[in-house]
């Protein structure tokens, strides 16, 4: 019993995977849209701001865009890294 449990997972997982992945692959071969940040002084005024995990994932995910803006160097951070016990 344990083992016919099993491959109905994994077939139903595999379903799932394939779907998925179709829908990804026509999700990501749309034309990029633009979305303009020239505009956006604060967090809120993002097209994406206040939607749910769902939502997000549902209008924003797997979709190219094209972000168009001025990228403020004075907000820049740099992490540094451990690697082989040194700071990179």
């Amino acid at each position: 019993m344990v083992g016919l449990n099993a491959y109905d997972w994994h077939r139903r997982r595999k379903l799932e995977k394939s779907v998925e992945l179709d829908l990804r692959k026509k999700r990501l071969l749309k034309t990029p849209k633009t979305i303009n940040l020239n505009s956006v002084d604060t967090p809120d005024q993002l097209p994406w701001y206040g939607l749910s995990v769902q939502e997000f994932n549902e209008k924003y995910a797997y979709e190219p865009y094209e972000l168009v803006g001025k990228f403020d160097h004075s907000k820049e951070v740099l992490v540094h890294k451990v690697r082989d016990g040194n700071f990179n």
